[in-house]
């Protein structure tokens, strides 16, 4: 298995190859839609990551956005989808490095404790809470 980071001309394909996954994606949080992925990704805001071996289906997608926290540059967590999530622990020390490089200092993710499982070391940072009026 191995990280591939999907070029800008390269957008259009892989997200019509990984469309199911995306909409997991977009499904995971109510303040996400398609659109909203699409145009990040196509103005270059995000990056589309995913987890294959260049013969079968892509195993995972990520999405991220470098983005200012606390002033240091992180890689904030759009979303994860995947049919094999051992696909996806599998290439994480590879996407660790590649989100280094790019200049991040940290990964945030938005999500369900879970997490906790892929990223022992992660500390909770904040809670998001919803009150019904």
């Amino acid at each position: 298995m191995r990280l591939i980071s999907v070029a800008m001309p390269d957008v259009e394909k892989a997200w019509c190859e990984t469309l199911p996954l995306i909409r997991r994606i977009a499904g995971s949080a109510p303040d996400l839609t398609l659109e909203d992925i699409w145009r990040s990704l196509r103005s270059g805001e995000s990056e589309m990551w995913l987890a294959g071996n260049g013969t079968e289906p892509v195993a995972a997608v990520a999405i991220t956005r470098l983005r200012s926290w606390d002033g240091e540059t992180v890689a904030y967590v759009l979303g994860v989808a995947s049919n094999d999530q051992r696909a996806w622990r599998e290439i994480i020390p590879q996407w660790r490095s590649a989100l280094k490089a790019r200049g991040a200092s940290q990964i945030i993710i938005e999500g369900r404790d879970g997490w906790r499982r892929i990223f022992p070391e992660a500390v909770l940072i904040r809670q998001v809470f919803g009150v019904t009026l």
